[in-house]
This record gives C-alpha cells, structure tokens and sequence, in this order.
C-alpha cells in the first residue's frame, strides 16, 4: 500500500489524501491498483411531508415538511461533506424555484422510498426480487422551454449526486423542448472527478407526441 507491505487490519495509513492499494496475485503473474479515498458524512437529514414535529430534519419525527427547505439546509453546509437526505414516499414538488427545480449541490445523496420509521436505508421495503415497492414521486409543474430542470446546481459538480428510489414524473408542454434532469448555472471548469449515480429509480416522462426521451 503506497509502496509499503501491510496485512489485514487496523491501518495506519493516513486518508486525509488518496491512497493507492496495489493487489497482487497469489502466483504474483497479476497486480492491479485501487485509489481510495475517504470523505467525511454528514448526519442524516430527513424530510417528510406529513410530519408535524419541529420542522428541523433531525429525524423523522422533526423532519422537515418540504424538500426544497431540506435541500436550502444542506447547501448551507461544506460540499466537502458528503450529506444524505431520506425522503417518505410521497409526492414531491419544488416550490421555491419552480423554473430551475431543486437546488442541489455535489456529495449529495437523496434517498426515497421510506415508510418514516426506518432507522437504515435498507429498512425499505422491497419485493421478492430485491426491488423497493415504494418510491417517493419527484415532479414539477410542467415544462414549457429549455431553461427548465427538475434539479440545477450552481456550478459544476466536483463529487457524486446520486438519487435512489424515485418515480421521477416530468412532462413537457412546448414543442421540441428538451427536458433536463440536471442543469449546471455558472459552471465552472469540467473536472473528471464528478459522478451520478442513478438506483431504483423509474422515470415517467410524457412529450407533447406521448413518447419518452
């Protein structure tokens, strides 16, 4: 590991930079390497909208009632903390930026799906193949040119955005209009240290023709 030999266990290896995990095989003909990084994780943030606690998404009791106020809450704090938002498997629409959508931000993973009892994301429920039986519905009202988006970030991701157990529910009103998922306002320069992660997600996406895109 970064040169040096090291068996199973406790490592002492410091993770405040990448660290690169060299695999040899047995007969030692084969090697492959591993960079691993570590990041910090925020506490979870839980937003559901029939809660009726202290509206400060500590749990699923105070969770917050919007996602657009869950997501105000996580932007407030350093991208460099990978935060995780749970959201009950209801309805969902933004509401402080109807054009541009849910403001989002990089290292940042929303979470649908939940019943608001679950104390671990594979509490959710699912079917005799593996798949979540609920989904939290993310929509908008409908799309009338191409500045419009169901997520934007303002500026370009430089971590993972990833969406797990939504029904993402989109319709366009305006001929040839395309619709984004995600747009990126300001961006900045591209890096290659950007990622989205798409899971158990189902995306209903209905076109002036009634065609998908």
């Amino acid at each position: 590991v970064n040169g040096q030999n090291q068996t199973s266990g406790i490592s002492s290896q410091d993770f405040s930079s990448p660290i690169t995990y060299t695999v040899t095989s047995l007969n030692g003909l084969y090697t492959k390497e591993y960079v691993v990084s570590l990041q910090e994780s925020g506490s979870i943030i839980y937003v559901d909208k029939n809660a009726v606690g202290r509206n400060n998404g500590t749990s699923w009791d105070d969770a917050f009632i919007t996602l657009d106020t869950a997501l105000e809450y996580v932007n407030s704090i350093d991208d460099s903390v990978l935060q995780e938002v749970w959201i009950t498997a209801d309805e969902y629409e933004p509401i402080l930026n109807s054009k541009n959508g849910f403001n989002i931000r990089s290292n940042l993973i929303l979470r649908g799906g939940f019943k608001g009892t679950e104390s671990a994301s594979n509490d959710r429920l699912v079917d005799s193949e593996n798949c979540l039986e609920n989904h939290t519905v993310l929509k908008r009202t409908p799309f009338t040119s191409n500045e419009e988006s169901l997520f934007y970030a303002n500026e370009e991701f430089t971590g993972t955005f990833t969406i797990d157990g939504f029904d993402i529910d989109l319709e366009q009103t305006a001929n040839e209009t395309f619709l984004d998922i995600i747009k990126v306002l300001n961006p900045i320069d591209v890096t290659e240290n950007n990622s989205l992660k798409i899971n158990n997600c189902l995306f209903n996406i209905k076109t002036q023709d009634s065609t998908c895109r």
